[in-house]
């Protein structure tokens, strides 16, 4: 197996070598470990409560909220483990724990996104320009070239977004479907090494 174990570490890569790296798992591999689980206890929900309190009290607009309009000063070695394990481990991280029955829906979103400013800069998610959104079907066409999958009703498949780093805040469980998925690009790059070189060969030559 070119994967790296769970506890391993990231080995350089070489060409058309299997890269071995700690996010180079397989759902097996998940599903027997809980690596990429994060709890928020009584303390840091207390401070994020106030921290969502603090913004209510000065009106401001969501988006215009920055990392020092919200200071987690105790939640910080939390979120800085989580930020090790996305950039330096799995890859990824589901973070358990905010209270968003107890909130209503404009403090989940000022939770969410002040927490999100402790990892770097909100990016739009859509012709619109919105850096907050719903993943929501909203009735609309997914071949429109303005509409986003997350506002259709269609199963999407694996791909990557325009940012280092995607962040889901789940409010309500779906009655059906609804699920989020991932996989390992590192995992799939291996693969295709062992099963067809060649396409990696071409995937990775130079190209205009």
């Amino acid at each position: 197996m070119a994967e790296a174990k769970l506890t391993g570490g990231r080995v350089p890569a070489a060409p058309m070598k299997p890269v071995i790296d700690p996010a180079g798992w397989r759902a097996a591999d998940m599903q027997a470990s809980d690596r990429w689980i994060r709890q928020f206890g009584p303390t840091e929900i207390a401070e994020i409560r106030a921290a969502v309190a603090a913004v209510e009290r000065r009106d401001m607009d969501i988006v215009d909220i920055r990392r020092k309009d919200f200071p987690l000063p105790k939640t910080a070695a939390l979120l800085t483990d989580v930020g090790r394990e996305v950039a330096d481990g799995v890859g990824f991280i589901q973070l358990r724990g905010l209270p968003v029955d107890t909130m209503t829906r404009r403090q989940a979103a000022i939770a969410f996104f002040g927490i999100g400013t402790h990892f770097g800069e909100a990016l739009s998610q859509n012709a619109a320009g919105h850096v907050l959104g719903h993943v929501k079907d909203l009735g609309l066409d997914y071949n429109d070239p303005l509409v986003r999958g997350y506002q259709t009703k269609v199963a999407m498949g694996f791909h990557t977004d325009q940012c280092d780093w995607v962040g889901l805040l789940c409010l309500n469980t779906a009655q059906s479907a609804g699920e989020s998925r991932i996989v390992s690009a590192i995992t799939l790059y291996n693969e295709m090494l062992a099963r067809r070189p060649d396409l990696v060969a071409e995937l990775t030559a130079a190209f205009y």
